[in-house]
């Protein structure tokens, strides 16, 4: 179903359009299957990259749901990492390699989100 929305002059052609309860839950349910598929795949392929499978839901969730959707997951994924997936470390005592990667994650996946949006 493909139907255009006119909103202040301004033309949006979204393919989806979800209610806002649909579109937070999208959000917290990708962070929990990425946040389940995170605990399996440790243990099997010791990841040393801790948000690697949020990746994929972050894109997901901003795609259906829009900014505030990924930026929800981004948040969600955050929690989960600290704490469920690393909860002795705390994020201003960890190596430059871990607040590296969080903030390419925070990067990433507020860009994507913002993309996705403005889509």
């Amino acid at each position: 179903m493909r139907r255009t929305i006119r909103t202040g002059g301004f033309i949006s052609r979204r393919l989806i359009h979800l209610s806002p309860v649909a579109r937070y839950g999208i959000a917290i349910v990708a962070a929990e299957v990425a946040t389940v598929l995170h605990l399996v795949l440790d243990p099997i392929l010791e990841i040393r990259l801790p948000y690697i499978a949020f990746y994929p839901a972050v894109i997901i969730s901003a795609w259906l749901g829009g900014l505030r959707s990924g930026v929800l997951t981004i948040l969600a994924a955050l929690i989960a990492d600290h704490f469920w997936l690393r909860p002795s470390v705390d994020l201003l005592a960890g190596d430059l390699t871990d607040i590296g990667g969080l903030l390419v994650f925070i990067t990433f996946g507020g860009v994507m989100s913002m993309l996705n949006e403005a889509w």
